[in-house]
């Protein structure tokens, strides 16, 4: 039987990060969890190493705080990594963030606070249809 789809979870807030880990599990998701650059070690993808959650993800909510400089770079690794492969993307951010950091954020689609049911059970389904399709090759990374 084939693994179920990934769907990697990036916030450093793990209360908001469990509830959403078990909505997508109770799916039948695969979850993988990160806090970002706070992590030990720090990001990998920071320092231009691949990370296998990263190179594993089948769809990605990224809720990193964009007002700092280290999250809006992450993000725009993780935007063009994700956009080569065709996995679904979701960044969490509060209203003026959106505008703030509008021309970064054109390169994915965007969730305001609060983040509903409706948006993360529509992800899901997405993140379905897409690892339903043929296999996607996968880009190496690193160096």
């Amino acid at each position: 039987m084939p693994k179920p789809p990934v769907i990697l979870l990036d916030n450093p807030d793990s209360r908001a990060m469990e509830d959403q880990a078990d909505f997508y599990s109770n799916l039948g998701h695969e979850v993988e969890l990160c806090i970002g650059p706070r992590r030990e070690g720090g990001c990998p993808l920071l320092t231009g190493d691949a990370c296998p959650l990263v190179e594993n993800a089948d769809g990605v909510i990224f809720q990193l705080d964009l007002d700092l400089p280290e999250h809006r770079r992450l993000l725009s690794k993780y935007a063009i990594y994700f956009d080569n492969v065709g996995v679904p993307v979701r960044v969490v951010v509060t209203p003026e963030q959106k505008e703030r950091w509008a021309k970064l954020l054109e390169l994915v689609e965007v969730w305001t606070t609060p983040v509903t049911v409706s948006k993360l059970d529509g992800f899901s389904s997405e993140v379905e249809y897409g690892w339903e399709q043929a296999p996607r090759p996968r880009p190496t990374s690193g160096k």
